[in-house]
């Protein structure tokens, strides 16, 4: 790290932490964790194993990661403990409530809730012998840790998967925007997660929107895909980038995996991302060794991840059937049907005045993040994330050599939340007049407010309800993967019963 860096800011001196972080080392933990239990699940169904045998091996080399991180990085001997500010705290607790309460039904749950009862109910079969889990979701885990848990625990698995799930991954969504927030060096921590909430709370316009992948789809691999994993690997290139600690380059590693053991899209994401750093680092290459490095590191990451692409697009018979837009799946035929990119961004950021303000603070953010070590690197990403914006045909293009969903995906690289969030900051930090100021702030957030539908709202199908599932019929349930094809089975109160042996799930 250059030598001004370390004199300004002491603390990112690489390996010598002055006091041991709680937040960060329960982010940390929690990506080693299921960064390793996602490569033990998938190292397990090519190797012919068990849901049972994949548990306890996923189970004890999880363990003996986080144990190893713990030990290895944090060293807690003479440091004092720091909790974080009691703000982050009481914001995770804010964050949990909301992922349990916010209720909109998806019949998509009866895809990934299959995947959980299937492992339940064949738990002592092979995986690969599953035809349900082969087309590509064989390699994610998210589901099937749930599963686990509730095997183990014995809690119902409608619980596990809709409540006690995303009620965890909510709280590292929080850790994970703070963790961003400090490190680019946000004044403002408190106003920030207000922003973050009131625009969470407000996005309800489009069901493709960052907020409708969110709250209400925590329980869905994507939601977490889109508000964990993302920002883990931003925040651990950008702190690898400043530091050059090479604990960090093992956690972006983990947080992409664990972007996979959520969602197929983990792969795509991971690839794309992996690009992003190359380009933005490159700006910041100043001698041919580090460069030479940085191209070599990141080459490995590209070459990884572009293996997994390949494995199931080869292994499972997967391929893009064109780009799934607004009006379903459309085929690439000539070249005008490429030139997508303004279609996908409405489809993801809607048609209201929150199209404009989203893509306003993604464009000033460049301009206005405050002073930091992260500030140049932050700049980059971020004018990568423009540039391939302004590409027309480039959403086409990722669609055509991934998946068409991946149409629309890819923009959830770009981070408009965080970018709303320190737009905010910098008005509240600048000299103009406190008025002013407050007029400012106020236009926007009242501007985004009520430019459309808000999450909780008829038009969104959300409601705030206590329920232990979110199935759209409370009685029933259809389970679509292979072996049930899409067979009906009941619901006993809080369980499942299963269809297999008639066991209570």
């Amino acid at each position: 790290m250059p030598p001004s860096h370390t004199a300004k800011y002491p603390n990112l001196i690489p390996n010598k932490p002055i006091e041991v972080d709680l937040l960060g080392a329960l982010g940390d933990a929690f990506i080693v964790f299921f960064g390793v239990w996602t490569l033990t699940h998938q190292l397990s169904y090519f190797a012919g194993l068990s849901f049972h045998q994949s548990w306890n091996f996923a189970f004890f080399f999880s363990c003996i990661g986080v144990l190893a991180n713990c030990f290895c990085t944090l060293k807690f001997k003479g440091k004092p403990v720091f909790l974080g500010p009691s703000v982050v705290w009481a914001c995770a607790l804010l964050s949990s409530l909301l992922a349990v309460l916010l209720y909109r039904p998806d019949s998509d749950d009866e895809q990934y809730l299959g995947h959980a009862i299937l492992a339940l109910d064949f738990t002592f079969e092979k995986m690969k012998s599953l035809t349900g889990i082969s087309t590509g979701y064989a390699l994610t885990s998210y589901d099937f840790i749930r599963a686990a848990l509730s095997y183990y625990t014995g809690i119902p698995i409608l619980y596990v998967f809709y409540s006690l799930g995303p009620a965890i991954i909510s709280i590292f969504v929080i850790i994970f925007q703070w963790r961003l927030l400090k490190l680019l060096s946000i004044k403002y921590i408190g106003l920030a997660f207000l922003v973050f909430f009131i625009v969470m709370l407000a996005w309800g316009d489009v069901h493709r929107s960052p907020a409708n992948l969110g709250y209400v789809k925590f329980f869905q691999g994507k939601g977490a895909l889109v508000w964990v994993a993302i920002p883990a690997m931003l925040f651990y290139w950008l702190n690898f980038e400043i530091t050059r600690n090479k604990n960090s380059l093992l956690l972006l590693f983990l947080a992409a995996i664990c972007g996979v053991g959520f969602s197929p899209t983990g792969i795509p994401i991971a690839i794309l991302m992996a690009f992003l750093f190359f380009i933005s680092g490159l700006m910041q290459v100043k001698s041919k060794k580090a460069f030479l490095g940085r191209t070599l590191l990141l080459s490995i990451s590209l070459i990884g991840f572009l293996m997994l692409g390949l494995l199931i697009s080869k292994y499972f018979n997967y391929h893009s059937s064109g780009i799934h837009s607004s009006v379903g799946i459309r085929q690439l035929n000539r070249l005008s049907d490429y030139l997508v990119n303004w279609e996908m961004l409405h489809f993801v950021l809607g048609d209201t005045k929150r199209f404009w303000l989203a893509l306003l603070a993604l464009v000033l953010a460049p301009f206005v993040l405050p002073q930091s070590p992260a500030r140049n690197l932050m700049r980059a990403y971020l004018a990568a994330c423009i540039t391939l914006m302004l590409i027309p045909i480039s959403s086409a293009v990722m669609a055509q050599f991934s998946a068409g969903s991946f149409a629309w995906r890819w923009l959830f690289v770009c981070p408009f939340l965080l970018c709303v969030m320190a737009l905010v900051d910098w008005i509240l930090s600048s000299a103009w007049n406190r008025l002013i100021k407050i007029f400012a702030i106020g236009a926007f957030l009242g501007l985004f407010i009520m430019s459309g539908p808000l999450l909780v709202s008829d038009s969104n199908h959300t409601q705030i309800r206590l329920l232990f599932h979110q199935l759209p019929d409370e009685q029933k349930i259809i389970l679509r993967p292979e072996p049930y094809n899409n067979q009906t089975t009941r619901l006993e109160g809080s369980r499942v019963i299963s269809l297999k042996d008639g066991r209570p799930l």
